[in-house]
């Protein structure tokens, strides 16, 4: 866990990580709280002034199984980096959290003076266009709006134009008339788009309202947690940008705005709890491990959006066949994304971001999980990959 605890510098100060957030907290004592009557005279020392411990929220079994895991996923996949975070949807407690390439904390001199970017950490400080994850809080914001219900039709076509520019589904191909759960589960672009007009009468009507229902789940802005160097994301709002039709179609399903890890997963949880917002944390008994949970959207919407991820990993046969355990209620939404290559000014050419954000319950815990897969070299057949 060396990009979530961090490293002591050889100043003695916090670097990175918890290390660097609880700094003052982990190297300074409340001297009036100690009894003076300890001082040991013979070694001018004080009993007790040792900081409080902290009790972190991490499973240490289930982070190494996750950092296992992603070294196994980077490695058959070629990727960048993958990362993945592991949340109590409940109470908002981080169970895991990893990226790799990762780093002996012990050594992270040695390690910076070779590539200082291995120390990034990139679960809380990389920000990215997901993708077709984002097509399932664009439906429930219709859901929300009671403009759509999971049953209600939607006219999926090969593609959709805007002037000059085209939005296409990422298989060429139309499914016709469809439901909104089927327009979600079988990932389709020029559908999720139509949802998203449903909106509003107006295009900005519209924008605002997807961005209101990003704001309410907790996509928008910092998440507050208990760690150094988090990233806010680029969602792009709609009172500081206009956006045209284009950009409407493409944020419904997750291109054209920036999100991070814990804002994915906070966003999920939210569909996954019954409708209230949570606040992630590190740190049992921190500021943070506090805040009560906030209901923002009705618990009838929630258990709609979650019962269309069902749908996703259980109607899907290629999804099914991959996704289900025996005995788990498993749920979630894959993605996707174009990746904008700001030197060449183009979109890369066979390079995407892929992820899934979903949820699995067993019998005694259920836990939401993001994870992100960072241009993988895999070789596609098809025009562009199936989510």
């Amino acid at each position: 866990a060396s990009h979530v605890l961090g490293f002591v510098r050889a100043d003695g100060r916090g670097g990175e990580g918890l290390e660097r957030y609880y700094d003052q907290q982990l190297t300074t004592v409340d001297t009036d709280s100690v009894d003076l009557a300890s001082v040991d005279a013979a070694t001018l020392s004080l009993a007790g002034l040792e900081p409080e411990p902290m009790e972190l929220t991490i499973d240490a079994k289930l982070q190494k199984q996750v950092e296992r895991e992603l070294f196994a996923i980077r490695s058959a996949n070629k990727a960048k980096s993958v990362s993945a975070i592991v949340m109590d949807p409940y109470s908002g407690a981080i169970l895991a959290a990893a990226s790799v390439p990762s780093y002996d904390a012990e050594d992270y001199a040695a390690i910076a003076s070779e590539d200082i970017s291995i120390l990034r950490n990139r679960v809380f400080q990389d920000q990215f266009e997901p993708g077709s994850v984002m097509k399932i809080f664009t439906a429930t914001a219709a859901l929300d709006r009671g403009v759509v219900t999971p049953r209600t039709k939607i006219r999926d076509e090969r593609k959709l134009r805007f002037w000059e520019y085209t939005v296409k589904n990422a298989d060429r191909r139309s499914y016709g008339t469809i439901t909104v759960k089927e327009t979600i589960a079988y990932s389709r672009n020029v559908a999720t788009a139509k949802i998203a007009r449903k909106l509003g009468s107006t295009t900005q009507k519209a924008a605002h309202r997807l961005y209101d229902l990003w704001d309410k789940v907790g996509l928008i802005g910092r998440t507050g947690v208990d760690i150094s160097g988090e990233a806010r994301g680029m969602p792009y709002d709609p009172d500081e940008y206009k956006w045209a039709p284009v950009d409407l179609a493409n944020r419904a399903f997750g291109q054209g705005s920036s999100f991070t890890l814990p804002q994915l997963a906070r966003g999920m949880s939210t569909l996954v709890n019954g409708g209230k917002r949570i606040q992630p944390y590190f740190v049992e008994g921190s500021d943070q491990s506090k805040v009560k949970p906030e209901r923002v959207i009705t618990a009838k919407t929630a258990r709609q959006a979650k019962d269309i991820l069902r749908y996703v990993t259980g109607g899907v046969p290629w999804y099914a066949k991959g996704a289900l355990i025996p005995g788990y209620d498993i749920g979630g939404k894959t993605g996707t994304a174009q990746i904008w290559d700001s030197e060449k000014d183009q979109w890369k050419k066979k390079r995407w971001n892929h992820s899934f954000v979903g949820f699995i319950r067993g019998r005694n815990q259920e836990y939401v999980i993001a994870v992100r897969l960072e241009e993988p070299c895999l070789l596609y057949t098809s025009p562009s990959p199936r989510d």
